[in-house]
């Protein structure tokens, strides 16, 4: 339980620098610097994924799953967030001519796991009367990911930016 926790902070410390970062004002970022932006999203991503690898050896307790949904619940928090930037960002992406990146990067990342997939596995082996409120979490997520993926919907620009090889 340990790794998953551990992973889970590292989600946790990467997203908040990322809006961190994002809440200074996307006008003061550069291409590149959107660049490190998208990578470190694909480093959050990583973890993720490590995070339910992990999964597999953790046998939670009833009060250590409620403690994960709870940093579960942090994590959704920071995510809508950086959501909620991005869609605040799409001017000045415009104006950079890299919504499209944006656009490509999103569609890319689609259903490319969540944090959430790390808790759904652990609440359902040890506290199946939290999978409500899990499931409420994975509906917010959700639907902010797609409120975002509609408002880039049709973007253009920065798409040759986007590495296919490395992500």
């Amino acid at each position: 339980m340990d790794k998953v926790t551990q992973y889970a902070s590292d989600v946790e410390r990467k997203l908040t620098r990322i809006n961190h970062t994002m809440s200074k004002g996307v006008s003061k970022l550069s291409m590149n610097d959107l660049i490190k932006q998208a990578r470190q999203g694909n480093s959050v991503k990583h973890a993720i994924k490590k995070g339910i690898k992990s999964t597999d050896k953790a046998n939670p307790s009833d009060a250590e799953a409620r403690e994960f949904l709870a940093q579960m619940n942090r994590l959704v928090d920071l995510e809508v967030k950086q959501m909620d930037l991005t869609i605040q960002s799409k001017p000045q992406f415009d104006k950079l001519h890299c919504s499209g990146f944006v656009r490509r990067h999103l569609e890319k990342s689609e259903g490319k796991g969540s944090c959430l997939d790390m808790a759904n596995v652990l609440i359902e082996r040890s506290a199946p009367d939290l999978l409500p409120e899990l499931q409420a979490l994975q509906w917010k997520e959700y639907n902010k990911f797609h409120e975002m993926l509609a408002y880039y919907s049709g973007s253009a620009g920065g798409e040759e930016l986007v590495d296919d090889e490395r992500d």
